[in-house]
């Protein structure tokens, strides 16, 4: 299955059932192939770390959620696409994918690679380090896990993120919030600042429940920075406060992890939340 999915879709040379020995030969042997591969091999001569810290976080996993399956992880080069991907074994369960050329460090030129690929900008290749690879993968498994986003609001995202982001908090208990959220220090802090003058902003926007994309877009996507905000603030500033407001429910409701992950509809959370931000 690792073979299908990384040649048909990964890597597209395997438009039929046979695979294409000439596209496969150019692509082993292509100079550009090579140097990424060796670049990852003087970078992660192991994964060792990373696996065991992964292995934690299902053991974690486990414990709040027993039902969930511990997948077969795989180390490859994707050719700059994913960071991380589940797709299933043939028989049947899951596995995940870990494109190490995406966690080269920081030193490693990405913009180089293709200047007009948002993926490579300076504020999100930052990311691009061996510390996010256990993030990412249970980030991965954590979606699979929620199933897909409920609707198209600016609060369907938020309560989404922030029951992503309560989950890994609950399975990466040493882990800082910032690095969970995929923050700086400086951006979280700004944000925890900053509470009410976001909430205060979606207010005044009436942009809690607004569907339009562009018109929310730098709140709960990837984004330089939050559109009507200052300089200091992050884009995804929605994640963040789905994240208080997923904490305050549960503080609420004094429910359980499964039992949060069960409930599907983003207004039942927001609303039993009691959410409200303080003033500093």
């Amino acid at each position: 299955a690792m073979f299908k999915t990384y040649f048909e879709q990964l890597i597209p040379i395997t438009p039929t059932d046979s695979i294409d020995t000439d596209k496969l030969a150019d692509f082993v042997t292509h100079t550009h192939v090579r140097k990424v591969l060796e670049q990852i091999q003087e970078t992660y001569p192991n994964v060792n770390r990373e696996t065991e810290e992964i292995g934690l976080a299902l053991a974690y996993l486990k414990h709040y959620l027993p039902a969930s399956e511990v997948p077969k992880l795989y180390t490859l080069y994707g050719d700059f696409s994913y960071q991380a991907f589940i797709f299933e074994e043939v028989n049947g369960d899951d596995a995940i994918g870990i494109s190490l050329d995406m966690f080269l460090g920081p030193d490693y030129p990405y913009k180089a690679l293709d200047p007009q690929n948002p993926l490579f900008s300076d504020y999100i290749s930052r990311r691009y380090t061996r510390q996010y690879i256990p993030i990412k993968v249970m980030g991965i498994m954590s979606e699979d896990i929620l199933g897909p986003l409920p609707g198209k609001r600016l609060i369907d995202y938020a309560i989404y993120e922030g029951k992503k982001q309560y989950l890994l908090s609950k399975i990466f208990p040493k882990r800082s919030p910032a690095e969970l959220l995929e923050f700086t220090e400086e951006e979280y802090d700004w944000c925890v600042k900053s509470q009410l003058g976001i909430w205060d902003l979606y207010l005044d926007q009436e942009l809690i429940y607004e569907t339009n994309q562009q018109k929310i877009n730098s709140y709960v996507n990837e984004a330089p920075r939050a559109k009507g905000m200052p300089e200091a603030s992050p884009g995804r500033t929605a994640h963040f406060l789905g994240y208080q407001i997923v904490k305050s429910y549960m503080e609420q409701t004094g429910m359980s992890l499964s039992e949060l992950i069960a409930v599907k509809e983003s207004e039942e959370i927001f609303r039993k939340s009691n959410y409200k931000p303080k003033r500093n």
